[in-house]
């Protein structure tokens, strides 16, 4: 019974089998020996592997961040990301100790060559050690000629090509630096050939431009260069990230590279000259700067207080002349005092002659025309000397009316 058991369950166990049959995908000969990690193609020998790695680039390194359906996740998954974030977690940690991530590292190299490129009047702008840019930068200063090779860029957009000058000097022509590409004979066949539109026209129906740092995208400018220059002349004054890259093109096709006008070319050269100079100078005209400043201040502060003079002048001239006023208010106050003293006399007089008319009518006029004037204690206190000499030559001229 435990063999027909048996029987019955040997076929539901199933047999592992060995690649044996499976041939070598490559050269479909020998037998498959290896399988990739990556495509997981099968191969025969080593020189399988590298013709599968270059015809179909593929790199041979496991993928550790495969698409893996919910229903197909097991614990090898698992564990392959718990794996994943250890790599990751160790290279941040390498990466927070090497001087070399740190923002601002140059090696001895790189400081020697900023400081000849500013003394030059170049300004250089390094990226990080990390960037394709800088790696492939070959610019570097020549002890014994005391010159410095330039890593250049040529790009010929009419032929979609681009050649590179790993170490061109800086005293070169750049028309003989272009000979090398463009001459009919010097030339490389090869290079001339592909390069056949720029070398049908020759070389004086070029133009060389370099594009401007420090600008957006969406106003982008280029320097024209002289091909009568040297390369370090024509590189004087500008702002440089890693290396020059030229942009060679016909006349007929200028229209597309704007170019700086003339007066904010000579600002920047100005401005990249002066920050090329030392500390101290810099220094010496900040503060010869700030010396020129406070005269200006203090003339503006002298001309307010002219103003504020002026002002003051005017103000107290106006306060003059009012207190000039007062004397004449105060004289007509004395003169209806002395009025009012040459009614009452002249009433008197009026009693002791009743049979002249002439008079009453004269005193009732001057009767009604003082009616409105207020006898109060303030216009007595008023009264001074002045009034009183009045007194007598009015009341002597009401008497000399009377006996008349």
């Amino acid at each position: 019974m435990g063999t027909a058991e048996g029987d019955n369950l040997s076929p539901l166990i199933p047999i592992p089998t060995k690649n044996v049959d499976k041939k070598c995908e490559m050269c479909e000969q020998d037998s498959s020996k290896y399988t990739c990690p990556r495509c997981q193609m099968k191969t025969c020998c080593l020189s399988c592997v590298k013709n599968h790695k270059s015809q179909r680039g593929c790199s041979g390194v496991r993928d550790k961040t495969p698409y893996v359906p919910i229903k197909e996740f097991t614990e090898n998954h698992l564990l392959n990301d718990y794996r994943l974030l250890e790599d990751m977690d160790r290279k941040r940690y390498a990466a927070n100790g090497d001087v070399k991530n740190k923002p601002g590292y140059l090696n001895f190299r790189w400081k020697l060559v900023s400081k000849k490129a500013a003394d030059r009047g170049v300004r250089l702008r390094l990226l990080p050690h990390f960037f394709s840019k800088h790696k492939e930068n070959s610019t570097t200063f020549i002890k014994k000629t005391k010159l410095i090779a330039w890593h250049v860029k040529w790009i010929f957009p009419k032929s979609s090509a681009e050649f590179t000058d790993t170490r061109l000097s800086e005293e070169v022509i750049l028309r003989e630096a272009l000979d090398k590409y463009l001459h009919p004979d010097r030339a490389d066949p090869v290079i001339r050939q592909r390069l056949k539109k720029y070398c049908s026209k020759g070389i004086d129906d070029v133009e060389v431009y370099m594009k401007v740092e420090d600008k957006p995208a969406n106003t982008v400018r280029y320097y024209s260069l002289a091909l009568d220059k040297t390369l370090g002349a024509n590189l004087k004054g500008k702002i440089i990230v890693e290396y020059p890259t030229f942009h060679v093109t016909l006349r007929d096709d200028t229209e597309q590279y704007q170019l700086l006008d003339h007066e904010k070319m000579d600002q920047s050269r100005v401005a990249v000259e002066n920050n090329s100079q030392s500390v101290n100078t810099l220094e010496q005209e900040k503060e010869d700067g700030e010396d020129e400043g406070p005269p200006e201040e203090t003339t503006s502060h002298q001309i307010d207080d002219a103003k504020s003079q002026s002002v003051n002048t005017v103000e107290k001239e106006m306060e003059d002349g009012e207190d000039e006023t007062p004397p004449e208010e105060t004289t007509s106050h004395q003169i209806d005092d002395a009025k009012l003293q040459s009614v009452s006399t002249v009433e008197q007089g009026m009693e002791d002659e009743e049979d002249e008319t002439p008079p009453e009518e004269t005193t009732s006029r001057q009767i009604d025309d003082l009616k409105p004037q207020s006898l109060s204690t303030m216009e007595q206190e008023r009264k001074d000397g002045d009034a009183d000499e009045g007194l007598p030559e009015e009341i002597s001229s009401h008497k000399m009316n009377n006996t008349r």
